[in-house]
């Protein structure tokens, strides 16, 4: 049976995490939370706006949550505002198309996405409410702190480290020296 999951933000990004959610056989969206549009209001043509975020903190259901914000300052402010309610937890999302190699020596925090054709290799440390877009790819001894956002295509690469609500542009790559 799946899991009942509710998105906090419907835009943009908050339709490709409910395509994400779609590939996934552990979870069932029910709807969207979000500040900006009226309960009620149809997303992706059949999901509906179920409340505003304060909705969310005051429902005594027992719901999973994504976040789907790409700004890391707003993605840690929902979570932070959403720690007060025990009814939610925050599951990994992981695409079936994504390659973890080595998951064993993966750390991933709780409510980190990450998208399809993203690649992780061994050694990796993402913290809590993480986003890794859709061709991201985390290689050895990379950390990232919670609440950051990698854009598709960047490429964290040797030992890197990554700051909470770090923000990591589209192909980004920084090249390393010998």
């Amino acid at each position: 049976m799946s899991k009942p999951i509710v998105i906090v933000g419907a835009r943009g990004l908050g339709k490709e995490i409910a395509c994400l959610i779609n590939d996934l056989l552990d979870f069932e969206l029910v709807g969207f939370y979000d500040d900006g549009l009226p309960v009620g209001q149809t997303i992706l043509g059949k999901f509906p706006v179920l409340g505003s975020t304060q909705n969310l903190i005051d429902s005594q259901e027992e719901l999973a949550v994504a976040i789907a914000f790409g700004n890391p300052s707003t993605r840690k402010k929902v979570w932070e505002k959403l720690q007060v309610n025990s009814n939610l937890s925050f599951p990994i999302l992981i695409h079936p198309q994504a390659l973890l190699m080595n998951k064993e020596r993966i750390a991933l925090g709780q409510g980190t996405v990450i998208f399809p054709f993203s690649i992780l290799t061994t050694d990796i440390i993402l913290g809590d409410n993480c986003l890794v877009h859709t061709r991201a790819s985390v290689h050895h001894d990379v950390n990232v702190g919670s609440h950051s956002v990698i854009m598709p295509g960047a490429g964290l690469v040797m030992s890197e480290q990554f700051d909470e609500a770090t923000f990591v542009e589209s192909n980004y790559f920084k090249p390393h020296s010998f």
